[in-house]
């Protein structure tokens, strides 16, 4: 029995995180993975702990400590999340006729392409793929396939370059999140890549795995080296219905075409959703509710107030305060936007419990958009927003263009924009998080 553990604070990318574990002792084989139930370390000096691989013959078992318990000085790993069978030789490796895609062909049979972008700007925001991981794809083609679902497989580039964070030279055999990436290609299934859309409601996570194998020879440890040169994977949809099963092969090759890995029998399921919510009065903000009411943003005799008793941002957040008070009273309003330009978070740390105000108050609920130049600003100043209906989204330029919008902005010498109303966005740059 071997129980190598590894400690972290947070386990992300679970499943692929159940994976790599294996990998990492040496399968070159992983057969009938099956996924318990997902796995979180809290952080430090909170349970669980410790977490490892358990090998006992040909099974393996991915363990973590929930109570803290020791034996013998080691860590107790009571609960099970994963498990599975490996082999630490693929019996079928050949070296002199090793498996290989063509690439070039695969490619030129496209039906129809999206961009990386494209594809993460059409997942639902549920996913919440970011940061480098998720900028290793590169294209991704709809392609005519026999034996497939529909007829149809996918093929998909990605570029993971050398330097990226946390990726190479870290011990791994392949990080999670390149795991990850790789099988997100099966999400193509679900979206309409001509127009765009994600044509499938719920959470999709992977619950299984027949086969994993790596062609390579046994004393291989890493897939770096193949990682380096591009990846393209071959998605092929087995199994489709409508609540499930979902059921998807890849063949995972180098941009020289040469295969390095297969996944047999990939399965993803949807996500538990919770019990229905009971239509009263103390549930409308847990269900969906469709509210009728004016289009444009009126504010009919409005006076602003007397500026001696407030000023700076507490004057705006005041402002905004009454304006939609003003709103929600005298045209029946219930819902609006605002779109925050400024580039620090005073204004976010201003309106923030007057946000919170007028919904537990009044019923109005803002959709606050809290813009920066980058994901980071953008990010940075959603943060630190305790409201719950806040977005962050990327805006570097902004043109308040004549298309029938309905804009009042207001400007103040420290040099705050504010876009309030209901009807469509000004024109601008934006990121994939914002619908």
């Amino acid at each position: 029995m071997n129980f190598p553990l590894f400690f972290t604070q947070i386990v992300s990318n679970a499943p692929y995180s159940y994976t790599e574990a294996i990998l990492e002792n040496g399968a070159l084989v992983v057969e009938n993975m099956k996924v318990l139930k997902p796995f979180v370390l809290n952080g430090h000096d909170t349970a669980p702990g410790h977490a490892g691989v358990i090998i006992n013959g040909d099974r393996w078992e991915f363990r973590g400590s929930t109570d803290s318990k020791y034996a013998g000085g080691k860590p107790v790993l009571e609960t099970v999340y994963a498990s599975g069978y490996f082999k630490r030789k693929n019996p079928d490796y050949d070296p002199e006729n090793l498996p290989a895609l063509d690439i070039k062909s695969l490619v030129a049979s496209s039906l129809v392409s999206m961009t990386g972008d494209e594809f993460y700007e059409t997942l639902p925001p549920s996913y919440d793929y970011q940061g480098h991981f998720r900028n290793y794809a590169k294209e991704f083609h709809a392609i005519p396939y026999p034996r497939c679902w529909a007829d149809k497989a996918y093929i998909a580039r990605f570029d993971i370059p050398e330097g990226t964070p946390d990726v190479y030279g870290k011990g791994y055999c392949i990080h999670p999140g390149v795991l990850d990436s790789i099988t997100q290609v099966c999400f193509c299934m679900f979206m309409n890549m001509t127009k765009k859309t994600f044509d499938f409601n719920g959470t999709l996570l992977p619950v299984s795995m027949t086969k994993l194998t790596r062609w390579a020879p046994s004393d291989s440890a890493s897939m770096e080296e193949h990682l380096r040169k591009g990846v393209y994977v071959l998605c092929k949809p087995k199994v489709w219905g409508a609540k499930g099963p979902f059921i998807f092969d890849f063949v995972v090759a180098d941009s020289t075409g040469r295969v390095f890995f297969t996944i047999d029998e990939f399965e993803i399921a949807l996500a538990p959703v919770p019990e229905p919510v009971p239509i009263t009065d103390h549930s409308m903000q847990q269900r969906l509710v469709t509210t009728w009411q004016p289009k444009a943003f009126v504010t009919p005799d409005y006076t602003l107030p007397p500026a001696d008793v407030h000023t700076g941002y507490d004057y705006l957040a005041k402002v905004l305060e009454t304006l939609f008070i003003n709103a929600r009273t005298n045209t029946n309003r219930f819902v609006s936007r605002v779109l925050d330009l400024d580039p620090t978070d005073s204004i976010v740390r201003t309106v923030d419990a007057k946000l919170s105000s007028l919904l537990s108050t009044h019923r109005f609920a803002v959709d606050y958009f809290a813009a920066g130049v980058n994901e980071e600003v953008a990010d940075a100043k959603l943060n630190v927003l305790n409201y719950p209906h806040g977005r962050a989204t990327v805006i570097d330029t902004v043109t308040f263009a004549d298309r029938g919008v309905s804009i009042r902005a207001a400007t103040y010498v420290f040099g705050v924009c504010f876009w309030v109303g209901c009807s469509p966005l000004p024109q601008y740059r934006r990121d994939s998080r914002e619908p």
